[in-house]
């Protein structure tokens, strides 16, 4: 079976990282994520026009299960609008959600049981605000 479940997206629509960038983030963690999926924009027309604005994204979330070895990791990724994230700060805000991934991937490697984890997960907002980014790491422990 493949861990790879990834939904194509409508023009003009991206996902946060490539697969390539998935595989350098794999390395940099030093995990191998059990599943690497994508969700698909069922109504991109939703987003077009002055009707709507995207204004922050779910750039991805990182879900976690511990297993007899351990616990093994998941990438979620859903599409948004390609200009919400400006050509110049894509670099720098992947970095920093790389590195704020691999501290909560390590901090639930470490965990110990009255830590209370037991389906552990982490969002990822991205929002550009005049120009910055402002970037969330939502925790949530179920």
């Amino acid at each position: 079976m493949s861990r790879y479940s990834l939904q194509k997206l409508p023009h003009n629509f991206s996902y946060f990282f490539s697969i390539n960038e998935i595989k350098d983030f794999e390395v940099l963690a030093g995990i191998r994520f059990h599943s690497i999926s994508t969700g698909a924009i069922k109504a991109p027309e939703h987003f077009e026009g002055a009707s709507r604005i995207q204004s922050s994204i779910r750039a991805l979330s990182i879900s976690a299960m511990e297993v007899a070895d351990g616990w093994t990791f998941n990438i979620y990724q859903s599409g948004f609008r390609s200009e919400l994230i400006p050509e110049g700060l894509s670099r720098e805000l992947k970095q920093h959600v790389i590195e704020g991934a691999i501290a909560y991937i390590h901090k639930i490697q470490h965990a110990v049981p009255t830590d209370g984890l037991l389906l552990p997960s982490m969002w990822v907002h991205v929002m550009i605000i005049e120009g910055k980014p402002k970037i969330s790491f939502v925790e949530n422990k179920k």
